[in-house]
């Protein structure tokens, strides 16, 4: 596991980054999971969104498969500061 810290101006102290899951099935086959936390209200969406363009535009072949929320019980729950 690689855990790495970024010190911000912000309010938070420190954003942690931790990977949870790293494998290469193949030269062109790599799964990355990871996790980013603790996280203010709605900065996960900001995060969210400039990852998916980054691996949208600069990057071919790379897909989100899933996505997880802890403390979530269903697929139609309401998660507080998502809109």
């Amino acid at each position: 596991m690689v855990k790495s810290q970024i010190d911000s101006n912000s309010s938070l102290a420190k954003l942690h980054i931790e990977s949870l899951e790293s494998r290469c099935d193949g030269p062109r086959s790599l799964y990355e999971k990871f996790t980013i936390y603790p996280l203010n209200k709605n900065q996960g969406i900001t995060v969210g969104n400039a990852l998916r363009r980054v691996l949208l535009s600069d990057i071919e072949g790379i897909a989100f498969t899933g996505v997880r929320f802890n403390n979530i019980d269903h697929a139609f729950a309401t998660i507080p500061g998502v809109r």
